[in-house]
């Protein structure tokens, strides 16, 4: 998101501080998406090499790749996971997650 001469100038220091983890936190998961995408395209080599030789492994069909996260509703603890995990990438000091 871009930012005006005036909307920058009126951001707090915290904003700021914010802004600048965001775009770093960005950075880092860019420079990582090439290694993490070769690793995918290993592993489903790995896989179809494999569904070659062994009867028990069955190659995925694309449909129930790409529909996969779909299908499944995420259970209340992978869902708690995600919001911790997203409250310290945003620099959370403490977390409180209510039990109700």
């Amino acid at each position: 998101m871009d930012y005006s001469y005036n909307e920058f100038l009126e951001m707090t220091f915290e904003e700021m501080d914010i802004k600048i983890e965001a775009y770093l936190q960005k950075l880092k998961h860019e420079s990582q998406k090439p290694v993490i995408d070769a690793w995918c395209i290993g592993f489903m080599v790995k896989l179809g090499i494999g569904s070659l030789f062994e009867k028990e492994i069955k190659y995925p069909k694309l449909e129930e790749l790409l529909n996969s996260e779909k299908n499944e509703p995420m259970t209340p603890e992978a869902m708690e996971a995600h919001v911790i995990a997203f409250a310290k990438a945003l620099g959370a000091k403490e977390i409180i997650i209510d039990g109700g």
